[in-house]
């Protein structure tokens, strides 16, 4: 319902905000048109809504995921994991050959919505970021694109692509982040770290691997 020129209601919270704290339709006779909810309303509907309907979500976010990829495949993004300065690249052959070394009992066969499997059942996401700076504070950002696919989620980051000093990993349930579209966590933050510090994994062979990547003794 909107209120102004760039405040809506949402029914849900039964709160007045700003036009940024809506999704904005992409397309009908409304297209251009906030949503019905607040994005943190909608997320949590959302949420819900997946939980008791786990199966029927499942294949939805496969066909959402599959009509991306096609979409990457069609724009030549499929090709960009041999391009160095692309995300692709940081995921697919630094990130992934990493972390083949760091777990044992690793299956490097790649499916929709994972990267890995770790010990023949659990289907592994890998998301890896290194270092943004946006006004003061630096920050890791990574895209969750809503995957219930994957069993765990897999978080590597690095100091930047230059160097590529691995500093934190985090390996977190599925279950307590798969709603979200994108995940940013700012770097030396102590609310970030007491809130991740539970799935933190040890860093040290991390970088002795890395560092043999580089050949780096």
């Amino acid at each position: 319902m909107r209120i102004g020129v760039s405040y809506y209601y949402c029914p849900s919270c039964k709160t007045t905000k700003d036009l940024s704290a809506f999704n904005i339709k992409k397309s009908g006779e409304s297209k251009g048109d906030p949503q019905g909810y607040c994005k943190s309303c909608a997320t949590k509907k959302r949420a819900e809504w997946e939980a008791a309907n786990r199966e029927h979500a499942k294949k939805e976010n496969m066909k959402r995921y599959q009509r991306l990829r096609a979409k990457q495949v069609a724009a030549g993004i499929d090709k960009l994991h041999t391009n160095k300065k692309c995300t692709m690249y940081l995921n697919r052959v630094v990130a992934e050959e990493a972390l083949s070394k760091y777990f044992q009992h690793v299956d490097r066969k790649r499916g929709h919505g994972f990267s890995f499997i770790c010990d023949k059942k659990y289907k592994i996401a890998v998301r890896s970021s290194c270092m943004r700076i946006t006004g003061s504070k630096p920050f890791w950002s990574f895209g969750i694109y809503q995957n219930n696919i994957a069993d765990y989620f897999l978080f590597l980051t690095f100091d930047d692509r230059d160097h590529l000093n691995p500093q934190k990993i985090w390996l977190v349930p599925s279950n307590k982040i798969s709603d979200h579209k994108a995940m940013w966590v700012t770097c030396n933050s102590d609310r970030a770290e007491k809130r991740l510090s539970e799935y933190e994994k040890p860093i040290d062979k991390m970088t002795m691997i890395c560092n043999e990547m580089k050949g780096v003794n």
